[in-house]
């Protein structure tokens, strides 16, 4: 085994071998050169979007399974009243000063 592979495989990491175009490849190294990136980041970085953006897409799935159930309007509270004289920016300023 060579001693790069090694050290990629003492990390977690596993080696992975792809199929590109070559000017996308030779197009993809140049800009990442002037970015200081690499290819196996950049790929990395994607295949982790790629995973979230499933995870995100399953849990809105789940959402609206469990919460389409529910009339439209029926998911918010009325918004409660304030009563007059209430001034926030009042009582910020004063736990600011209080600090």
């Amino acid at each position: 085994m060579v001693e790069t592979e090694q050290r990629v495989i003492e990390r977690g990491k596993r080696k992975v071998t792809l199929s590109v175009d070559s000017e996308v490849v030779r197009r993809a190294k140049a800009a990442l050169l002037a970015s200081g990136k690499t290819m196996s980041g950049v790929f990395e970085e994607a295949l982790k979007e790629q995973m979230t953006g499933r995870w995100i897409i399953s849990v809105t799935d789940g959402l609206k399974k469990e919460f389409g159930k529910i009339p439209q309007g029926s998911t918010s509270e009325p918004r409660p009243k304030v009563p007059k004289g209430f001034g926030s920016a009042k009582i910020i300023r004063d736990l600011r000063a209080a600090r």
